[in-house]
Parts: structure tokens; sequence; C-alpha cells
């Protein structure tokens, strides 16, 4: 009896063992979102979150985000351990040339004059840079006899945006444009007094070079188209002129690398 009693129980827990393994294959669900499946509205973040992974940069790793900006174009003889930006101010002072034309159309002109003046200008980027121009001269004025009147008077005043297309180089070319006035005060030949503001649309040229880390050489040529007014012409006034810059400021003076 005991024997048969032991017979049962082993035979009963083989058949307890094999169960599971007998049961049929239940179904596995579909996924969220499928036709059968729990539907569920996605995250923000689930769908801002591409299918894919981009490429890793071939940045990671370097500690850069961007690549770093071009400062110079290679000509020029680029500045090495130095640069314009570690003082991005300038004050200058001018003097030249200045050669102008009619003051009033065929009765009354100017003749050519020694001017001088002054910049002061700021360099936000290696190759862009504002500055503001003053200047002026006293040049003799002629009217349409030969008579010769006492000396005339013109002030330039002007706002200008630089291009450098060369970069943080030593020999640095620029081309200039902007706006401002200038200021006319002469007779005419009937005698007749004229103190006038007129629109000027300056644009110039030049090349700067530097000589030291807070002075810079500069040579200059700009023609001062002015908008005529009334009696006064319209006119040319082209500026030869050479001069210093004093460089200031704080760009943050860093030692770029060659």
């Amino acid at each position: 009896m005991a024997r048969n009693r032991w017979v049962g129980i082993a035979v009963a827990a083989c058949w307890l063992a094999a169960m599971p393994q007998s049961l049929p294959a239940q179904p596995i669900p579909p996924p969220p979102g499928t036709p059968g499946g729990f539907l569920r509205r996605p995250s923000a973040d689930a769908a801002s979150t591409p299918a894919t992974h981009p490429a890793p940069s071939p940045l990671l790793g370097t500690g850069l985000r961007q690549p770093l900006p071009t400062r110079h174009r290679g000509i020029g003889i680029p500045l090495q351990r130095t640069s314009w930006r570690n003082r991005p101010w300038y004050a200058g002072w001018q003097i030249g040339q200045l050669r102008g034309d009619d003051l009033v159309r065929g009765a009354v002109w100017q003749h050519s004059a020694v001017t001088g003046g002054y910049w002061l200008g700021y360099d936000f980027d290696h190759y862009w840079g504002a500055e503001m121009d003053w200047s002026f001269a006293y040049p003799r004025i002629s009217d349409g006899v030969g008579n010769v009147r006492r000396s005339g008077r013109m002030v330039f005043w002007d706002v200008q945006l630089l291009h450098y297309p060369l970069g943080d180089a030593r020999y640095r070319p620029y081309f200039k444009a902007g706006f401002g006035v200038t200021g006319v005060h002469f007779e005419d030949e009937q005698g007749r007094y004229f103190n006038r503001g007129l629109v000027t649309f300056p644009l110039g040229l030049g090349l700067k070079y530097f000589w030291k880390k807070w002075l810079a050489l500069r040579l200059d040529i700009t023609d001062h188209i002015a908008v005529g007014s009334g009696r006064v012409s319209s006119m040319h006034n082209w500026s030869f002129v050479g001069g210093i810059e004093w460089r200031f400021g704080n760009g943050g003076h860093v030692m770029y690398r060659p």
C-alpha cells in the first residue's frame, strides 16, 4: 500500500510539472497604437524624438560646439599672437588735400585746399567696423569772371560703415560708405552769403597698417557726394588724406595662435 501511495505521489508530481508546457501558447498583445492594442496619446517628448539617432558630430569630445570663424584670408601678412580686435576702439587725426566741384554751377567754384580732421571708430568684427569722420577745409572762392573772393569754408560730418576684405591682417585695406552732412559757407558772384547744410553720401576706400599694438597708419580717399539745395549745386568733394589711429579699449586681449 505504501509503495503504491508513493508511486501515485510521484506520478501526480510529474503530471503537475508537465502541465504548463502542455498549455496552449497565449497570443502576444499588439503594441499600443496598433489595431487590437491599447490606444495612447503620444507624449510631447516622444513626438519630438526622431526615429533614428543622427550621426555623432565630429566635434564631440573636442570641447568645440561649432567651427571657429576664420579671422583672416591668409594674405596681407596675417597677424599672429595679437589682433586688431584686442583694441577695437580708435581715434585718429588726418591731413591732406580737398578737391571740390563748383559751388554754383558755372558761376562760383572752389580751388584745391588743405583739409584736416578727425576719426573716431570701433571694429566690431574682424571684417567690419564703423566710424565717425569730422573734417574741414578753407578753399579760395572764385566767381565766373575770375575775381577771387575771400576763402569759403567746407565742413564734413559723416557716419560710415567699413568693410575689411582681408580681415585680421597687418596690411588692412577697406571700403566704406555712409551718410552725413556737408556745411558750405561762401559768397556768390553777387556778394550774397550762403550758409547751407547739404545731405551727403560718402563713398571711399583706404588702407590701414598695423604699426604697433596701439598705433596704426592710414591712407584714405573719399568722395563726399553732396546733394544740392537751391542755387548751391550738387557736387563731388574728393579728399586725399593720410593720418594715424590711436588704438585703445578692451577687446579681450586674446593671444591668437598663428
